[in-house]
């Protein structure tokens, strides 16, 4: 029997439905192509292996390569932070200070990298609202968001589901039991509410494996751990050819005599004095019928091959090398490109791991001591610098474009000033008030039967 066919009886036995094992193919009964002695129709895929915790951390710290990969797309995304825009200046201000004196960014930056680490990783809200911790938060009534804690998923085992099948939230965790990793006596085993927690999720996976994993996702180095062995693998047996890349020997007509007479001490103080000579002065003495040669090890190739690794490891991780590796593409618009790209995926990463927890956070520092902003939003600054050679020809081709505009009275020097160098710094967009500007009387149309 196949391997195929004990896992369709398994299978049957297991949920007593009858199975139907279909194997579309080209066959060649002459060659064995597509049959049973083909290799191919005997290979299937197997999992690798679940990495434990210890693994993830000595991976993380002491291997560069994983740690830049957990690293490089929660550092990108929280580099230049974001743009506020509120209707009360006072407010807007405030809470940029705030987010400082929480240490906002660096601790959603940490949150990030947890999360990718572990598989997930949650912000302890503290904020006082007069309610107890295993109650739902109440954000109209907070009064002052006072700390910022990050804890890994290791930390937290979910205590409580939403069961009500239809509501958006069905079977996702309502409270957490707090496992701290400094063990204090009080925080642990404490019940937190979910409302009251920030939660980051890893490297996604569908419901039944998410529930084997105790509801939380997976660590970015499981799918990548075979990619990062080879690389790791490649690089260290590199190092070892590079010991043994030339090879010295030398030639002694009587080698075999002198280990039979038992003179091995001066065999061996032969051996020292060649070294010792070529060490000191660059030359080598051999006495008559001796002969003293140098093999190199051929390394053809390698270099190719490290960095087909290099490639691999980039795809896996879904970073490019420039980023990763720290190398240059051959030409600058390639280079540009390639950045341009890697910058949109950074983009994509901050709309879906970074957009609602920012927004959470201006929500309670916005709502504190029932405070009320007015309607905000913000946008995510962006990561593309330009030089200053760019910057210098992107604001003449809007004094260009501003100027048709003066010519033809769209708009007047006076909006020009206020909206290129306004109090936040240059600005290319240009907003108008209408309702500022004089407006001509209408002209009342001609009316055909006056002149009658």
């Amino acid at each position: 029997m196949t391997d195929l066919e004990h896992q369709l009886a398994a299978f049957e036995a297991r949920s007593g439905q009858p199975t139907h094992a279909r194997m579309d193919v080209y066959v060649n009964a002459f060659s064995g192509f597509g049959g049973s002695r083909d290799p191919l129709q005997r290979t299937r895929f197997t999992g690798g292996l679940v990495l434990s915790l210890a693994e993830l951390e000595e991976m993380y710290r002491f291997f560069w390569l994983p740690r830049r990969i957990v690293n490089a797309l929660p550092e990108d995304a929280c580099r230049q932070r974001v743009h506020l825009s509120i209707d009360d200046p006072d407010e807007g201000a405030r809470i940029n200070r705030r987010m400082e004196e929480l240490s906002a960014w660096p601790i959603l930056e940490e949150a990030l990298r947890l999360s990718r680490l572990y598989g997930g990783s949650v912000i302890l809200l503290g904020a006082t609202d007069g309610q107890p911790p295993d109650q739902e938060l109440n954000n109209k009534g907070v009064n002052r968001l006072g700390s910022l804690t990050v804890l890994d998923r290791w930390q937290l085992t979910p205590a409580d589901r939403y069961d009500d099948p239809l509501a958006p939230n069905f079977s996702k965790p309502k409270t957490y039991r707090l496992n701290p990793a400094n063990a204090v006596p009080v925080a642990s085993g404490a019940v937190i509410h979910e409302s009251r927690l920030i939660r980051f999720d890893g490297s996604w996976l569908p419901d039944r494996l998410r529930m084997q994993n105790n509801g939380w996702h997976d660590s970015v180095f499981i799918p990548i751990n075979e990619q990062l062995k080879q690389f790791g693998t490649s690089i260290q047996a590199g190092a070892v050819l590079f010991q043994d890349f030339i090879t010295k020997t030398l030639k002694i007509p009587n080698l075999a005599e002198l280990i039979a007479n038992g003179e091995e001490a001066t065999l061996q103080a032969r051996i020292q004095y060649a070294v010792s000579n070529m060490s000191s002065l660059g030359v080598s003495l051999i006495g008559q019928d001796e002969e003293f040669a140098k093999v190199q090890t051929p390394i053809t190739g390698l270099v190719e091959l490290l960095d087909k690794y290099m490639d691999l490891v980039s795809a896996a991780a879904d970073i490019p090398k420039t980023r990763l590796f720290g190398q240059q593409l051959g030409t600058l618009s390639g280079a540009d490109e390639t950045t341009r790209n890697y910058y949109d995926r950074v983009k994509a990463f901050q709309q879906k791991h970074l957009r609602g927890p920012v927004t959470r956070l201006i929500e309670l520092l916005s709502a504190e001591k029932g405070g009320d902003g007015g309607d905000w939003s913000f946008a995510f600054a962006s990561l593309w610098q330009p030089t200053e050679k760019e910057t210098a020809d992107t604001r003449k081709t809007v004094a260009e474009t501003d100027q048709v505009y003066i010519a033809n009275q769209v708009i007047t020097p006076e909006e020009v000033a206020v909206n290129r160098f306004g109090p936040d710094g240059y600005s290319m967009e240009t907003v108008i008030n209408v309702d500022s500007r004089e407006t001509p009387d209408r002209i009342a149309p001609e009316d055909p039967g006056a002149d009658e």
